[in-house]
């Protein structure tokens, strides 16, 4: 508060006070007086004091609009270029320093821009209004300004601290990759100790001793092969036979030649002979013989091919077709599924050789005699099912139909098999997809119904009405 707050309530109440002590009124009445009158001059000193700094601040508002008008008014004037004096050029010449080899390594740096003395060009022809919007697009630019390199500076950090990060990383790594290989090496050095101090055999000893001794086994080998008396057999193999026998690029014949130890002489292609001849030890030349015996029999042979067996399947009359598959697509399926070796019918298509490692054969030979009884197997249709269904056989020409129109429709319209009752049997077996055999199983179940649902008699005229004895030739009288 202002002191004239308190010196005009004062004042009032003194002059209360001594009114009233003139007027010789008790002292109490002139106390009261006196109390009362400093409260009205407290309240009137403040109300005037409140009006008068409104009445300052209104003025220094007005005065400090009246000084930033003269600042623009002074901003929008032009200014005036003052001449400069030029400088008379004497006869001296301008002393050259050397260049450093310092400034020479230090990039030049960029020199700084000068600042505008003003910016009175920039404000120009502008009203106070546009003056405070571009002032205002100034600080805003700048803060962005700012902002962007707090950014870029909390990226280069980030960027330290991920370099760093990387740069520990590695130093871990390579003092567990030091580590590792001292381990390694001290592991090594005991080792050896243990080797020399005859604890241990090296492996390198082992695998040598092992080594040695095949080295022994397939040097006597070839010493009894020398040393055996040598022989010559001979063996007819019949021209049909030779691809068979001879196997693709004579491979057979070359893996008994290198198996045996023996020499071979094959017939010319196109000669008149159709004599092998096997050159060799006795014993060996047997065995050659008798391998190239099973290969024209079998089709395999022991000595190239051990653990293999062959198996026949006979074919039921009619069933080839079935067994082969379309375009021989089952017999295809089998081969490359099975793995087997051969898969061959003979020139009358009764019987079916199975040649390959004997666990092949099995599941071949499992393949082919499904398909033959079912027309389907687990490896050829994986998804096909096998349905009965039971019917009269009354029902059976309709499901037939005329010259078979009705089954055919149906196998072809669901692509399924369908096999009618035969010998004295009620059951109709569809075979295909599951979802196909329901479809065909449904379009039987329509006939079998349409067969066996009574038809309703035709209705009697009511000329025929009454009349035991009529013919259709009453209806034209």
């Amino acid at each position: 508060m202002d002191s004239e707050q308190y010196l005009a309530p004062m004042v009032a109440g003194a002059l209360g006070f001594v009114s009233g002590h003139v007027t010789k009124m008790d002292t109490t009445i002139s106390l009261a007086i006196g109390g009362v009158s400093a409260i009205a001059g407290y309240i009137a000193s403040k109300q005037d004091c409140t009006r008068r700094r409104k009445r300052l601040v209104k003025q220094t508002t007005e005065y400090e609009e009246e000084i930033e008008e003269e600042e623009e008014e002074v901003l929008v004037a032009v200014p005036t270029k003052k001449k400069k004096k030029k400088k008379k050029q004497t006869g001296k010449v301008p002393k050259q320093y050397k260049r450093s080899s310092y400034e020479e390594d230090v990039p030049a740096q960029p020199e700084p821009q000068k600042k505008e003395e003003s910016t009175k060009d920039e404000y120009a022809g502008l009203s106070k209004g546009q003056i405070k919007k571009l002032k205002k697009k100034k600080r805003e630019e700048e803060r962005k300004l700012e902002e962007a390199k707090l950014a870029a500076e909390k990226k280069r950090q980030a960027r330290k601290e991920k370099r760093k990060l990387k740069k520990k990383k590695m130093k871990e790594a390579q003092n567990e990759a030091l580590t590792a290989q001292a381990t390694a090496q001290q592991l090594e050095d005991q080792k050896k100790k243990d080797e020399e101090e005859g604890w241990l055999q090296p492996k390198e000893h082992i695998k040598r001793a092992a080594q040695k001794e095949e080295f022994e086994r397939q040097r006597a080998q070839m010493e009894a092969k020398r040393t055996a008396p040598k022989a010559k057999s001979y063996i007819k193999v019949p021209g049909p036979l030779r691809g068979k026998v001879f196997g693709k690029k004579k491979e057979n014949i070359n893996n008994l030649q290198l198996k045996l130890g023996v020499k071979m002489t094959l017939p010319k292609p196109g000669g008149i002979h159709d004599v092998v001849e096997v050159e060799g030890p006795k014993e060996f030349c047997d065995k050659a013989i008798q391998a190239i015996q099973e290969l024209m029999d079998k089709g395999f042979s022991t000595v190239i091919n051990p653990g293999f067996s062959s198996a026949e399947v006979k074919i039921p009359e009619g069933k080839i077709g079935v067994i082969m598959g379309s375009g021989g697509k089952n017999f295809r399926d089998i081969y490359k599924i099975t793995k087997v070796t051969s898969l061959e019918k003979d020139e009358d298509n009764k019987v079916i050789t199975i040649i390959g490692p004997v666990a092949s054969v099995m599941t071949a030979k499992e393949a082919l005699e499904e398909l033959s009884v079912q027309g389907y197997s687990k490896i050829t249709h994986p998804t096909w099912i096998k349905a009965e269904l039971q019917v009269s056989l009354d029902v059976v020409p309709a499901i037939i139909g005329k010259k078979g129109e009705n089954i055919k429709r149906i196998t072809k319209t669901t692509k399924t098999r369908i096999a009618t009752p035969k010998n004295g049997s009620n059951i109709c077996t569809v075979v295909g997809d599951e979802k196909h055999v329901k479809m065909a199983i449904e379009l039987l179940n329509k006939i079998i119904e349409e067969q066996t649902t009574p038809k309703e008699p035709e209705p009697i005229p009511q000329e025929w009405q009454g009349k035991e004895n009529h013919n259709e030739d009453d209806l034209w009288e």
